[in-house]
């Protein structure tokens, strides 16, 4: 009787875990299902487009099967990657899109930081130093993708020499090459950084092309054993503003001697700043730096005697493309300081005006693709130009978008059917999203915030001269790592819209991490600033 009684026990048992397993397994995609489809029945859109995938097979799929010379296996096999890889893209997007992800991130988020671990992107190391993952993963990532790389960078200094301009490329170093430490036990006391597989060689092989290369991985060694002081930011991706400054230095050192003597007049007033890092916001997206403490640094603010602060020169006869570490200390949106980055530094040295075109994240490919299309749009930015400096983190070089890039300059642009407000002057209008670009998850990137583009058709306004036009629209899809209104917009929502300027507001907003419309024609078109009108 009693192992009877014991045998339905563990029967209903099983029965309570089996409906549970079957209502757990039901439950959330039809609640997914159901926040998914929200938006199309009320007003308030909560998320963005997801799986554009799903209308249409990508042209990378097409140029696959259809690829000339390869044989009919190597085309099936090549488009079979092809379509596994927009499965698992598609599989991706799901997983992170899912109101479930947030609430189990949550809740794990404490045990997870408690046994040592971060999140996909942020590494936990020894004594309160935080690592990125890419960074780290950089080091270790194979030889064969360093070629296409070396290809590019010489189409570049090609094009640039074509227009009697020479090319500095700067690759910077990423934390754990100088900072392994605080990761790896093993490593305390090493005189020498850690590089990336065939790093030595990437920079041979641009010797023999005729390169000129500037590499800081010595400069900053040396400061840190001759100072002790550390070169990076605990809790950040980025170097100290000392450590820059030290760049700054040996980089007008390395280029003073091919310009004449400079006679700007420039001073620095110190400031003192303090931020949670980036890396340890990614921890808890929205959230403050979970249980790190906010950072303190000293500062060097650069001021032009009588006009307020530093501002790059598009006159200058020397041109600084950069990512994040060029903006940081510079981009006030950054959390630390402003007008103190490498530019205004580099400027200092230098006693002369700089030009720059720096935009967080992308530095292989963002300054040459904005380059290309100021040039495409008539606008000459290498009028006048003797130097351009590619500054661009060492992470690149692994994950990095190395496409050569066309700089010509059209001298006749095309007229096309977009509108844009004059410098000063702004619109009320009504449009239809036409598209949008891609938006990344909050905590997904080192960075808090991010512009999107957005293409606006079927223009409505008080202005009839306005009406049926069609406008190429950046607008602010994240801040502090949360998405706006406009991450939430959708293809086809009519919106009503406030237009500006893209000039009146590109000192402030143009150094944000951006993504670029996918239709190229897209990026011909003159750029404004939108900022939604809510009911």
């Amino acid at each position: 009787m009693k192992n009877s009684n014991i045998i339905d026990r563990l029967h209903q048992r099983n029965l309570i875990l089996t409906v549970f397993f079957l209502l757990s397994t039901g439950v959330i995609p039809v609640a997914q299902t159901i926040l998914d489809s929200r938006p199309f029945f009320v007003r308030d859109r909560m998320q963005p487009v997801q799986c554009p995938e799903l209308v249409a097979l990508p042209q990378t799929f097409n140029d696959s099967i259809n690829k000339p010379n390869a044989t009919l296996f190597k085309r099936i096999g090549n488009a079979c990657d092809d379509l596994l890889k927009l499965i698992h893209d598609i599989e991706h997007g799901l997983e992170e899109t899912s109101f479930l992800r947030p609430v189990m991130v949550k809740l794990l988020a404490p045990l997870y930081h408690r046994l040592g671990l971060g999140s996909e992107n942020a590494l936990i190391g020894r004594n309160g130093w935080l690592y990125y993952q890419p960074d780290v993963a950089c080091l270790t990532n194979p030889v064969s993708e360093l070629a296409d790389s070396i290809e590019t960078v010489v189409d570049f200094n090609r094009q640039l020499a074509a227009r009697g301009i020479s090319l500095l490329v700067m690759p910077t170093p990423i934390k754990p090459s100088i900072e392994p430490e605080f990761l790896w036990k093993g490593y305390a006391g090493r005189n020498e950084p850690l590089l990336p597989p065939a790093y030595a060689a990437w920079l041979q092989a641009l010797g023999h092309r005729g390169i000129r290369v500037f590499d800081s991985h010595p400069v900053l060694m040396k400061r840190k054993s001759g100072t002790h002081e550390s070169p990076y930011l605990k809790t950040d991706t980025h170097w100290t503003p000392r450590a820059m400054e030290a760049i700054a230095s040996a980089l007008a050192d390395e280029i003073r001697p091919d310009f004449d003597e400079g006679s700007a007049v420039l001073e620095r007033q110190g400031r003192t700043v303090s931020s949670p890092g980036d890396i340890a916001l990614m921890l808890n997206p929205g959230n403050s730096s979970v249980g790190y403490p906010l950072e303190t640094v000293e500062i060097n603010e650069m001021r032009i005697p009588g006009h307020g602060i530093w501002r790059e020169s598009k006159s200058a006869d020397v041109l600084l493309l950069g990512d994040s570490f060029s903006n940081i200390y510079s981009l006030e949106g950054m959390g630390w300081g402003r007008s103190a980055g490498l530019a205004e530094q580099l400027s200092y040295y230098l006693q002369r005006p700089i030009d720059r075109i720096v935009q967080n994240d992308a530095g292989a490919s963002a300054g040459r693709r904005i380059l290309s299309q100021e040039l495409a749009r008539g606008k000459d930015r290498l009028a006048g130009k003797k130097l351009v400096i590619w500054q661009f983190a060492v992470r690149e070089l692994s994950f990095g978008d190395w496409q050569p890039i066309e700089l010509k300059l059209n001298d006749s642009p095309a007229d096309m059917p977009f509108i844009a407000p004059d410098s000063g002057k702004n619109w009320t209008v009504s449009g239809v999203i036409e598209s949008i670009s891609a938006i990344p998850l909050p905590g997904s990137v080192p960075y808090p915030d991010h512009i999107a583009s957005v293409h606006l058709s079927d223009i409505r306004s008080g202005n009839p001269s306005l009406n049926f036009k069609q406008a190429m629209v950046y607008m602010q899809s994240m801040k502090d790592n949360q998405w706006t209104a406009a991450a939430r917009l959708r293809t086809g929502d009519r919106v009503c819209i406030q237009l500006s300027a893209w000039v009146d507001i590109e000192d402030r907003m143009g150094g944000i991490n951006r993504s670029e419309p996918e239709d190229g024609a897209l990026l011909l078109a003159e750029p404004c600033w939108g900022e939604l009108i809510h009911e």
